[in-house]
């Protein structure tokens, strides 16, 4: 049977828990991190803002409406505003790659429709954000999409 002392039992612990750590430290080094946003500490300060236009959106009588087909993307604006009257930005930010993220004008035609072509666009999960207005209203609208 082997015997330990005291002076082993340490040894053996300080030199477990420093191998402990340095593998902890150089696996962090090796994970990717990616930033939804570069911007996302200005992005927390207005926070309280986006909450209002989100609720501003859910109390409307009638929403955007987006679907998705083989090549396209189609948005269907609320048929209450004038289409002329509705502007904003659109926001395409791909989950997996940051870097292949896009963004549109909202630009409706007289039907109250915009149409964004897929073509461009890798397959998978891609998360829509519509921050539009209507007469310095502002609204936000919001949803996950399956590209093809």
């Amino acid at each position: 049977m082997i015997k330990l002392d005291w002076g082993k039992g340490i040894l053996y612990t300080i030199i477990i828990f420093l191998i402990v750590v340095i593998g902890t430290v150089l696996f962090t080094f090796t994970v990717d991190v990616n930033l939804v946003a570069d911007d996302y500490y200005e992005k927390e300060i207005k926070y309280q803002e986006q909450i209002e236009r989100i609720e501003r959106t859910k109390s409307l009588p009638e929403n955007i409406l987006i679907k998705t087909t083989s090549s396209n993307i189609i948005i269907n604006y609320p048929k209450i505003f004038p289409a002329k009257s509705i502007s904003g930005e659109i926001h395409l930010y791909r989950p997996a790659d940051q870097d292949s993220d896009l963004a549109f004008f909202v630009l409706p035609d007289s039907s109250h429709t915009q149409y964004l072509e897929t073509g461009i666009m890798h397959k998978g999960m891609w998360k829509i954000k519509i921050d539009w207005q209507v007469e310095g209203v502002e609204y936000f609208t919001e949803k996950i999409l399956m590209v093809n």
